[in-house]
């Protein structure tokens, strides 16, 4: 019942997660991806695909589109290198990994048999890195337990130091870890239900720690199954458990078969490395010479129009807003016009006694001359007719 509901809970994720890529595919205008000349990359199992339970997609997206850009993955060789160099080993952090390891004083799990080899990961805790899957599956397989030990690096990111000095000795310590790892002829496990790049694949194989990664999304890139590392299927638990204890098994008899597996993921990584120093090489002499043609954005003639039309344009918008201001000065000036002659009405009216409800004077003599007035012209008109007959 726990098996069925842990795949329950992988497909719902596999579901958000490839819905969420599936839908900035389509709507990005630039993908940079995985792939080799072999391959279309990672993206290719995005096309058609079926999650049991759930639904059924039959084209989802087109991974021959232009805006598909393959890019090698790296990382940095300062930090990350060869567990075999001696010399540049950051032997400093020797003593403070050892006491995450196995000191007790002040953790809650320690190891306790120092001969095991180790079973590392690292990624954040949610359910797509599947964390929790790999401790379930160490925990099934009595045999596994026997083998290895199990030390899980997980966490909120969000959570990190902000301080870019104490970041940059971070990287260097996890760089080291890899490295007393594989000094304890271990093995990096990345069991993610879909890892889009796989970064931590890549540092952990340029360590020389032998790998066994997702199937799902870029690591299926970058390892070649039984020979640079191991493809293990997230939603077959007991499978990935059982080829990691024949790994072990085999180790412990032949240590030359752990040997085989860190000088082929060391190997594959040379291979990916001079791939994408030779792409990055061939992409700069392309720049070059597109940039001396005058149809080329980043010819100088093209760089020269821009900027006149980007100078062009500034003078246009400031011309305008010149002319904005004006209309506004131009408006309040209308307004206060209107305000002036409206007091001006206002205040010819009160002086001439013109007013609703006020008078000249107290005694209302405005409003009496005006009755005089025109009672005088209405005797006037009545006077009219008797003057006219009387001619």
């Amino acid at each position: 019942m726990a098996s069925n509901s842990l795949t329950v809970t992988f497909l719902q994720s596999s579901s958000m997660t490839r819905r969420a890529c599936i839908l900035c595919l389509n709507f990005s205008e630039f993908t940079a991806t995985r792939g080799s000349k072999d391959t279309v990359g990672q993206y290719e199992s995005h096309t058609a695909f079926t999650l049991p339970g759930l639904y059924r997609v039959v084209h989802a997206i087109n991974v021959f589109d232009p805006k598909f850009n393959i890019v090698s993955p790296g990382a940095d060789m300062s930090i990350y290198f060869p567990y075999t160099e001696e010399k540049l080993r950051l032997t400093a952090f020797h003593s403070e990994i050892d006491e995450l390891l196995y000191s007790g004083e002040y953790r809650m799990c320690v190891l306790k048999d120092r001969n095991k080899p180790i079973i590392f990961t690292m990624a954040r805790l949610d359910r797509v890195k599947n964390i929790t899957g790999l401790v379930e599956w160490y925990g099934k397989n009595t045999r596994l337990r026997e083998l290895v030990n199990l030390v899980v690096v997980a966490g909120d990111r969000r959570k990190e130091s902000k301080d870019l000095e104490e970041q940059a000795e971070m990287k260097k310590m996890n760089g080291e870890l890899y490295r007393c790892i594989a000094d304890a002829k271990g093995a990096f496990v990345q069991p993610a239900v879909y890892e889009v790049f796989g970064l931590t694949v890549f540092e952990a194989m340029t360590c020389g720690l032998p790998t066994f990664a997702t199937c799902n999304g870029g690591p299926a890139e970058i390892i070649v199954h039984g020979k640079s590392g191991f493809h293990i299927d997230p939603y077959h638990g007991d499978h990935a458990a059982q080829l990691l204890v024949e790994f072990f098994e085999k180790s412990k008899v032949d240590p030359s078969h752990w040997d085989k597996f860190s000088q082929g993921g060391l190997k594959r990584i040379q291979e990916k490395d001079t791939l994408r120093k030779e792409k990055k090489k061939r992409r700069r002499k392309a720049l070059k010479f597109l940039n001396k043609k005058g149809w080329h954005t980043g010819s100088l003639w093209n760089i020269e129009n821009v900027w006149k039309a980007e100078q062009k344009r500034e003078a246009e918008e400031k011309k305008l807003e010149e002319l904005r201001k004006q209309i506004l000065e131009e408006r309040e000036r209308h307004k206060f016009r209107l305000l002036q002659d409206k007091q001006e009405r206002l205040d010819f009216l009160n002086d001439s006694g013109l007013a609703v409800g006020k008078g000249s004077n107290s005694d209302g003599a405005g409003f009496k001359a005006l009755e005089a007035k025109s009672t005088d012209t209405a005797k006037a008109l009545v006077a009219l007719p008797s003057s006219s007959s009387s001619s």
